[in-house]
């Protein structure tokens, strides 16, 4: 255990003693990490967006009373509403990882 102790203080001291060269590098690491995330983000939130409108534009076609429940049209509707839906929580399961991820990357800076 004080073996163990004595490396975790010189990783301390060594991190302490960081060029400024180094802190340079890990800062424009860190900058270039959070701009593919919040580009991630913003890609996200478009396709949701895209998503959400295709989503309500099928949900009027099946409100309108010119639409036969009983035929093959309303089935292709329905398989679209679903296959939308299921994108739509895959996206939003992304976009939620993804703000998880920018506020780890906050703490850090």
């Amino acid at each position: 255990l004080e073996i163990s102790r004595k490396n975790k203080e010189c990783k301390i001291k060594i991190e302490r003693q960081k060029s400024g060269k180094d802190v340079y590098i890990e800062k424009k690491e860190l900058n270039k990490c959070l701009r593919k995330i919040t580009n991630g983000i913003t890609a996200c939130e478009s396709t949701i967006e895209k998503l959400e409108n295709k989503l309500e534009e099928i949900s009027k076609q099946l409100e309108s009373p010119s639409i036969k429940h009983e035929d093959g049209e309303s089935q292709s509707i329905y398989l679209k509403f679903e296959k939308y839906g299921k994108e739509l929580d895959e996206k939003m399961k992304e976009w939620e990882s993804l703000h998880m991820k920018l506020n780890e990357l906050r703490k850090k800076m």
